[in-house]
């Protein structure tokens, strides 16, 4: 009866991430390289873009490896971060309720604002 009830529990938690993990993410959850595949299909507003590079920023800050190769650390990266990111985002991303048709005019935005906050 126990081993009957561990292969219940078993097969529901198979169930459950296989179906959760089936779920297509909202477009204000796409992480930066699922974004780049939804642009190319589709246009999102440039709040989803800025949620994006602002994840994407973080990440860079966080990965030590990209940071040596750029001379930094993850103190100096993430106060850069800190002291930009306002700017930046007023800067390249004045209107949020815009929307942004196609890849190209999306990738601009992104990376300006990766140089604008030097991440």
């Amino acid at each position: 009866m126990k081993y009957l009830l561990i292969v219940v529990i078993c097969a529901g938690a198979y169930y459950f991430y296989s179906n959760k993990a089936s779920i297509q993410p909202s477009t204000n959850d796409l992480e930066y390289t699922e974004l780049i595949k939804h642009l190319k299909t589709n246009n999102v507003k440039t709040s989803v873009l800025l949620s994006s590079a602002y994840k994407f920023a973080v990440d860079g800050c966080n990965d030590n490896e990209w940071l040596k190769i750029k001379g930094s650390n993850t103190q100096a990266c993430n106060d850069r971060l800190n002291s930009f990111k306002d700017i930046c985002a007023e800067r390249i991303f004045p209107d949020m309720d815009i929307i942004v048709d196609g890849y190209d005019t999306a990738n601009k935005m992104l990376k300006r604002y990766s140089e604008c906050t030097g991440v």
